[in-house]
């Protein structure tokens, strides 16, 4: 059980030392005005990118779920054209002799 302790004890002060090493870098690289400026500019910039990134997912989506739609309809609009057609070839094969029949 002691080996397990002192392991237990030699994790948590390796996460202290490297919490305490991430703050001091982090506090050291925010200790001049360049470098908060330098950081402000490239999130500021970064904003627009992702601003048109969005609109353009969102835009394009729309558009493709609308060409889906379109091309399903326009295949079932042929289909039933096709249909009709034949069926009217079909009716217009059989007046001969239905004319012949009658008369």
């Amino acid at each position: 059980m002691s080996s397990a302790g002192i392991g237990e004890r030699s994790a948590t002060a390796l996460e202290t030392i490297w919490d305490l090493e991430f703050e001091g870098v982090a506090f050291m690289f925010f200790r001049s005005l360049r470098n908060k400026l330098l950081v402000l500019i490239i999130l500021l910039s970064l904003l627009p990118l992702v601003g048109i990134s969005l609109f353009s997912y969102v835009v394009g989506s729309k558009q493709i779920a609308e060409d889906r739609i379109k091309l399903a309809l326009e295949n079932k609009a042929q289909d039933t054209a096709d249909k009709i057609d034949l069926l009217l070839r079909a009716q217009e094969q059989d007046m001969p002799a239905m004319a012949n029949t009658f008369s």
